[in-house]
């Protein structure tokens, strides 16, 4: 059985392992170009060698920003097997957290596939080496080249033989640095994460063990951004089990493609289970009078029943005419959506479980490779992020946070050695930041996040995220600022569904109010209002919210105020809206 310990060997791997006509699939002016397990490979060594003409070295380090494509997987895979250190950035990151990952990383290689960033780069070449773009460049400037003629130039140098890469010339070993990972910098500035080809290896090597994949049954959909860690290391176990990808070039195609390619896996974020859920609701509201009202009933049934019980005759009602509808508008053939990159709430695994639509969370950092737990069939405890991963070692601190170690662990924080150490304790464990229990039967629950938690001014401690994520889940609320330290109760800052803002004024009947005079209508803030006293009974004392804000405008990445995986900055928020959270603790207290 064939084996591998790095990105070199992995390569050969998929070559001498598979056999499929579309492993690789993009969506281009309304067709789809597949890639076959030969010529995907075959392109990644056209790729590598194109790279080493062009002066890349062992220990390069080479950007990708690039929206999430076969390309994005020729170049990452490339960069990797001869050696050289893949850097990832979203085609998306502000211009400031660009220009920081730049410089930090000393990159002088760059992959652009975004027209979101190909002028600056094109106007900067001066500071590169080479800038490598998908579509065509000035051919006087020495220093510009494009995707497809880093290919002719890789398949020159490979000449006939085709071997060239995979001889004494380019030792890779499993120690060697693959890439450098930037964390979101939710807090503070983003570090780069170093990852090394046994760490990833490790991750391929052990989610096998517990999740079955097919070639020729199995197939993803995949529309995440590859540049985070959790969607990059997932569709490299689907290339290690040789099932087909295809690949959504936006977000708003999503349901289409599904519906289209009818996929067995689907990895999300939890954000996309809300919008989901979201539409469905708003769907059955619009609906004729006895639609709504069915439609109505089997959701509010879904989101109530115990999960795991026995389903009773109006389950089976309520599958015929609703539930299998969902999952039709879902392909029909999901048996596998794993939600990753932030907290699930319990809400909407019921909901989902309840409709016949399995959720398993799982839980890990960048800094982790990233798994360090997953639920998975036969293992799937809802509450839970499932089971500590085979080959990882976790353990509960006395201060309750999070410990973990083993081959998946990163090599370091790049240029950061004192960050390095304040992390990975003398006998290897790292300190995770995040809270959590383990069961009798192994499976590890998320209870907070250590440097997350605040202290009010009476010496009480809130956790922020669990409030925000009740907050958000009406349809009138589409980001939740918490804001608890150092204050006398906890207030927040509500920022409106701007998404959904044309859909809300036709349902709510005022189909003509701007932003600003709908959620400052009677009717929507008495709706925020009793929204928020409800979440008030279901906390603590010291947790009640005390005042909110509602922000008339939108949140956005390029203004710094979002990570590329739209998580707040929460530091850079509080110094933003300092004006609006002063104010609320000179008014009346709400409740």
């Amino acid at each position: 059985m064939w084996s591998y310990t790095n990105f070199q060997e992995f390569l050969t791997y998929i070559q001498e392992q598979f056999e499929n006509a579309t492993l690789l699939n993009d969506k281009l002016n309304g067709d789809w170009e597949a890639l076959s397990v030969d010529q995907f490979t075959s392109t990644v060594k056209r790729c590598a060698a194109g790279l080493r003409f062009y002066g890349v070295e062992k220990g390069d380090g080479v950007a990708i920003i690039s929206e999430t494509n076969s390309r994005w997987l020729v170049m990452d895979l490339a960069i990797m097997s001869i050696g050289a250190v893949s850097v990832p950035m979203f085609p998306n990151v502000s211009m400031e957290n660009l220009e920081y990952q730049l410089k930090d990383s000393g990159v002088h290689f760059i992959y652009v596939d975004t027209d979101l960033k190909k002028d600056y780069f094109i106007e900067q070449s001066h500071r590169f080496k080479k800038i490598i773009t998908r579509q065509s460049v000035d051919s006087s400037n020495d220093r510009l080249t494009t995707f497809q003629g880093l290919l002719r130039q890789g398949q020159l140098s490979l000449g006939k033989s085709g071997h060239y890469l995979y001889g004494s010339h380019i030792p890779v070993y499993p120690g060697d640095l693959a890439t450098i990972v930037y964390t979101s910098g939710s807090m503070g500035e983003p570090k780069g994460v170093e990852l090394s080809h046994r760490n990833l290896i490790h991750q391929l090597t052990h989610i096998k063990e517990v999740f079955h994949l097919e070639s020729g049954i199995d197939s993803a959909v995949s529309f995440l951004p590859t540049a985070h860690i959790f969607e990059r290391i997932v569709v490299y176990f689907y290339l290690s089990r040789g099932i087909s990808v295809f690949f959504v070039p936006h977000v708003k195609l999503l349901g289409d493609i599904i519906r289209e390619v009818r996929p067995t896996i689907l990895t999300v974020v939890p954000r996309v289970l809300e919008k989901v859920y979201d539409k469905m609701v708003s769907k059955a509201r619009s609906s004729s009078l006895f639609k709504r009202t069915l439609a109505l009933n089997a959701i509010q049934r879904a989101n109530h029943r115990r999960a795991n019980t026995p389903p009773q005759r109006i389950d089976f009602f309520y599958n015929k005419l609703v539930y299998q509808k969902l999952r039709k508008a879902l392909g029909g053939r999901l048996r596998l959506i794993i939600s990753g990159g932030a907290p699930l709430s319990g809400r909407l695994i019921r909901f989902y479980s309840n409709v016949g639509l399995d959720i398993f969370q799982g839980y890990g950092l960048t800094e982790t490779s990233p798994v360090l737990a997953a639920n998975y069939p036969g293992n799937n405890r809802h509450g839970t992020v499932g089971p500590v991963l085979p080959g990882v070692r976790i353990k509960i601190a006395s201060d309750g946070e999070i410990l973990a170690s083993g081959d998946n662990i990163m090599m370091g924080y790049h240029n950061r050695p004192k960050e390095t150490q304040s992390v990975i304790d003398p006998q290897g464990w790292l300190h995770t930041g995040d809270l959590g229990s383990l069961d009798d039967d192994g499976f590890l629950t998320i209870t907070g996040r250590k440097k997350e938690l605040q202290k009010t001014s009476t010496g009480k401690y809130v956790s922020p995220i669990g409030i925000e994520q009740k907050l958000c889940a009406h349809e009138l609320i589409g980001n939740a600022l918490v804001v608890a330290e150092g204050r006398k109760y906890v207030s927040c800052l509500l920022f409106p569904a701007f998404e959904e803002f044309e859909e809300l004024r036709k349902k709510w009947g005022f189909p003509y109010l701007s932003l600003q005079a709908f959620y400052g209508h009677p009717q929507v803030q008495e709706a925020l209002a009793n929204h928020i006293e409800c979440i008030n009974l279901s906390l603590n004392p010291w947790e009640r919210i005390g005042n909110y804000h509602m922000v008339l405008r939108e949140l956005t990445i390029e203004q710094n105020e979002l990570t590329p995986k739209l998580n707040l900055r929460r530091n850079y928020l509080y110094q933003t809206f300092l004006k609006e959270i002063e104010s609320m603790y000179h008014q009346e207290v709400t409740s």
